[in-house]
Parts: C-alpha cells; sequence; structure tokens
C-alpha cells in the first residue's frame, strides 16, 4: 500500500513538473523578440507614364509627359523619432497591446535612392498588419520633412506619419526591407512652396508596402 502510493505521488509530480515547464515555455515564447535590422529600400525617381493621359499619344500628350518627367525627387532628408508597429491581430480587450512603440530618435537622415539603412530594433514575434514611422521637427533644422525635386525644395514642420501596409511575419531575426517607391512616386510631382500642412498631406496621402 505504501509502496503504490508512493508511486502515485512521483507520477503527480512528474506530472506538474511537466506542466510547468510547458507553461514556462509558452510564455517565453508569447515574450520572444527578434532584432530587426530596418532597411527604407531603393527607389527610382523615373517618371510614371502610365500617371498621365495621354489622349491616344496626342502631341500634347506627350509633351505633357515629357515635361512632368523633369519633376523628380533630387533630396529627401527626415526627421526620425518613433517606429510603431501594429498587430495583425487586435487585442479589442487591451487597444495598448494591439501595437509596440519603438523608441527610434534617429534625427535627421538622409534618405538615399540605393537604399537606406535606419538601425536595428527589437521587436515582439508575432504578424503585423502596419508599419509606421513619426518625423518630427525636433531636429537642428526645426524640420520634419525635407524635399527638392525639379519643382523648388519644400519643407513641413508637422508631425508626418510615414506608413508602410501590407502583412508582415516576423519569427525571428532579420532585415525589413520597406519599399517606399508609392510614396516617392506621391513626392515627385510635388509643388506646393511655403505650405508645412500640404506636404505633410502628400506624404501622408500613401502608403508604402511591407
Amino acid at each position: 500500500m505504501f509502496k503504490s502510493n508512493l508511486l502515485s505521488y512521483v507520477v503527480l509530480a512528474l506530472t506538474l513538473t511537466l506542466l510547468v515547464s510547458a507553461c514556462s515555455t509558452e510564455n517565453q515564447d508569447d515574450n520572444e523578440v527578434a532584432s530587426v535590422a530596418i532597411q527604407w529600400g531603393s527607389y527610382t525617381t523615373t517618371f510614371n507614364e502610365s500617371k498621365v493621359n495621354l489622349n491616344h499619344k496626342s502631341l500634347l500628350g506627350q509633351l505633357f509627359a515629357i515635361e512632368s518627367s523633369n519633376a523628380a525627387v533630387s533630396n529627401l532628408t527626415a526627421c526620425f523619432k518613433r517606429l510603431r508597429f501594429k498587430k495583425l491581430m487586435e487585442d479589442e480587450v487591451d487597444p495598448a497591446n494591439s501595437e509596440d512603440n519603438v523608441d527610434f530618435d534617429l534625427g535627421e537622415v538622409s534618405i538615399d535612392n540605393n537604399g537606406t539603412f535606419l538601425g536595428n530594433v527589437s521587436v515582439p514575434v508575432d504578424t503585423y498588419r502596419r508599419v509606421e514611422f513619426d518625423l518630427e521637427s525636433d531636429c537642428a533644422s526645426g524640420h520634419s520633412l525635407q524635399l527638392t525635386n525639379s519643382n523648388g525644395s519644400f519643407d513641413s514642420q508637422d508631425r508626418i506619419t510615414i506608413r508602410f501596409e501590407g502583412t508582415l511575419e516576423i519569427t525571428g531575426d532579420g532585415t525589413l526591407n520597406l519599399n517606399v517607391q508609392q510614396i516617392l512616386d506621391a513626392l515627385n510631382d510635388f509643388n506646393t512652396p511655403g505650405d508645412s500642412q500640404a506636404l505633410k498631406n502628400e506624404a501622408e496621402s500613401i502608403a508604402g508596402v511591407l
């Protein structure tokens, strides 16, 4: 009888140990983070002819296309303040758990059309639907965004949120290469001098791609 009880206690102890170990492993997975290298991808400032109505290749349409092709971004400088990852499955009970703000106070960065490495951040392993950058005007220049294209030079002092949308699954350390081409396409033809809000609106009008 004593041996039978002892065996039962041993089995129970082993079972509890396995359960605790499994819960501990599960909690570790829930809290797992990855080191992600953030890279703004390369882009071109070649004019996209599909944006122009050529009226069946009329002479006027062709001349308009040639003139517009000159309006390309030649310089872009951003003042990075923070980075935000928005989860695919939002936490309806606690919305604060639906996104992770990352301190990303890089200061002013000149964006290179060949690609720009911004830095490494620690991000919880999860699936995300959007990545956002906040640009603010607390850099030395006093501008959140500075832009030069063939129409002139423009800047904004407003907080600007640059967003990238899609589905991003972070499972471990790696590189996040963000597709900025659509954003640059929107900035190519910008031509509203002296209007900080207008540049903010243009930069926020379209999302990049994850």
